[in-house]
């Protein structure tokens, strides 16, 4: 979950990495485009030569489903990817704890209810890991629901302080909530106060906050008179262009 954060009203993006950014693919096996999956990553069903091989076939295949998943998710065939962690945990539940992974696969897909079983199976299981807790905070995030991805986002920094996509995420929350002052102390926690100040900015003016996101701009600028995003961004503001889109 890397990519940045756009704001249209400024033509900037944040400094640090936020959350992934839902796209338009299939869970059902099937992708836009007409793309199919490369033949070889499918794995090949292999008959069993005799009664100890048939015990261990299902593992042995889930594994294989296991591998096929990560290379097809690699490889951009999240749909695929999907079908093939499924049936690996079909295969051999305890061998293939993939939930944290299909909750991602279907939250980018738009499949909001089965995302929203993953992470809850996924988080029975690991309550406390901070990067699927920052998974699930950008997944309410995305969905609006702003009060349970703050909730995420704060168990994330708190299993572990200094992560910083969280700490940046949350600040996101804060900023959106209205919360100024706390936006600019979470992105204060991973970053330098110039950036911080930028980055809260491009926030502010992203909601049309113009005047209060120049100010931000002008404070990085005093901070850090060499940053040169936040000259950028006062510059593109106070052009005619910016000021009617």
């Amino acid at each position: 979950m890397r990519h940045f954060f756009a704001a249209a009203a400024v033509g900037s993006a944040l400094v640090v990495c936020g959350c992934v950014n839902p796209r338009p693919v299939g869970i059902d096996g099937k992708v836009p485009g007409g793309k199919s999956p490369p033949a070889d990553v499918v794995p090949a069903a292999k008959p069993s030569a005799n009664k100890a091989d048939a015990e261990l076939a299902p593992a042995l295949a889930s594994q294989a489903c296991l591998k096929t998943a990560e290379e097809l998710d690699a490889r951009g065939f999240p749909g695929e990817a999907a079908a093939h962690y499924e049936r690996a945990r079909q295969l051999d539940p305890k061998a293939a704890p993939v939930a944290a992974k299909l909750a991602v696969l279907y939250a980018r897909g738009g499949d909001d209810a089965r995302a929203a079983a993953e992470f809850d199976k996924a988080l029975a299981a690991a309550p406390t890991d901070p990067d699927l807790l920052n998974d699930a905070g950008c997944f309410h995030q995305g969905r609006g629901d702003l009060a349970a991805a703050e909730v995420h986002f704060t168990r994330a920094t708190r299993a572990k302080p200094d992560h910083a996509r969280a700490w940046a995420n949350l600040a996101v929350v804060y900023a959106k909530a209205g919360r100024v002052d706390e936006s600019r102390k979470a992105f204060a926690r991973v970053l330098t106060p110039a950036q911080a100040e930028y980055n809260l900015g491009v926030l502010l003016a992203g909601a049309g906050r113009t005047d209060d996101a120049k100010a931000c701009f002008r404070a990085a600028q005093t901070l850090d008179p060499q940053f040169a995003p936040a000259a950028d961004a006062l510059r593109r503001l106070d052009s005619p262009v910016a000021a009617v889109r």
